[in-house]
């Protein structure tokens, strides 16, 4: 109506189009992402399969770690500063609850050492993902 100013423009348009929230993935955390999805699944088995035969205690400590990773990866996917060091925390947490799983005899001791192998590559992949966010901080300053 006349006499009525016009509202103002929406933050989240400009010229028609929308604007999206996009963050920017390091290089190698996609791939990183992946493989960790892919090895969680076995390790949440543990945790919901009805026969496990890990005592509650136990079960709740890995859903915790579960949780954990769902929280780091997350943090990695929208490049938060500390997403690297918590995801380190857990993958060290998840190998030692795993190792000790072995060590009372609910999980076999070669899928323990396939836990703590891959979780050693894991680690070794992180340091790499580190070692580029400083390298990307240090460039963009």
């Amino acid at each position: 109506p006349d006499g009525v100013p016009a509202l103002p423009a929406s933050a989240w348009k400009r010229d028609g189009k929308e604007l999206k929230f996009q963050s920017t993935l390091l290089p190698g955390s996609k791939g990183y992402l992946v493989l960790q999805v892919a090895l969680g699944f076995p390790v949440m088995l543990l945790v919901t399969r009805a026969d496990s035969a890990l005592p509650v205690l136990d079960k709740v400590l890995l859903s915790l770690v579960l949780w954990l990773a769902a929280t780091s990866w997350s943090a990695i996917l929208e490049s938060r500063r500390w997403a690297v060091r918590v995801e380190a925390v857990r993958l060290l947490a998840e190998v030692a609850l795993i190792v000790s799983f072995a060590a009372r005899g609910f999980v076999t001791v070669p899928y323990a050492g396939v836990a703590a192998a891959l979780g050693a590559v894991s680690l070794g992949w992180l340091v790499m993902l580190a070692a580029r966010r400083k390298s990307a901080t240090v460039a963009a300053s």
